[in-house]
Order: structure tokens, then sequence, then C-alpha cells
């Protein structure tokens, strides 16, 4: 709800910080419409683009989420941490 525009993977994944879990989330930047591809049906949905975008943390006790872009960006991507930047954290500042 927070990203509706990434497509959320299926594999959450727990992963500890000093004495806090969280859970992990891979969240995709994906369209079903993309000139000259291939379409392929993934996670229920017909898609032509899907790319990893980001990873949501999301704290187990609290419910806080954060957000991190990936390392290499595609032009989606950049454009919604462009348009939402608070919505994003760095990797340096987990």
């Amino acid at each position: 709800a927070l990203a509706p525009f990434f497509a959320q993977g299926h594999t959450i994944t727990p992963a500890l910080a000093g004495d806090s879990l969280w859970w992990t989330v891979p969240l995709y930047a994906a369209s079903a419409d993309y000139p000259a591809s291939q379409r392929y049906a993934v996670a229920g949905a017909d898609r032509a683009y899907l790319r990893h975008a980001a990873t949501a943390f999301v704290n187990a006790a609290s419910g806080e989420v954060r957000i991190v872009p990936a390392a290499a960006r595609d032009a989606l991507t950049r454009a919604w941490v462009r348009r939402f930047p608070r919505l994003f954290t760095r990797a340096e500042q987990l």
C-alpha cells in the first residue's frame, strides 16, 4: 500500500539487525505493456517488463517500513525515487 506503483514479490525473508527482526520483501518495477517485448505470466499477471526495483524492510515489532531502492535502478525506478524521495531510504541509513 505504501508503494502501489511496484509489484510485490512473494518471497519474505527474515533479517536480524542488532536485536531487531525485520522482514524483507522484494519490490519490482513491472508493466503489462512494453514496446517490442514478449509477455510472460509472472505472479499471476501478464508482464512485459519486470525488474527488481527495491527492497521493503518491515520491522516485525513496530511495523515500521523502509524502502531501499536497488543499486542498479532502471528509468522507471529512478522516476519514482525522484517523485517520492521521502518514501525511500538509502541503504547506508539502515
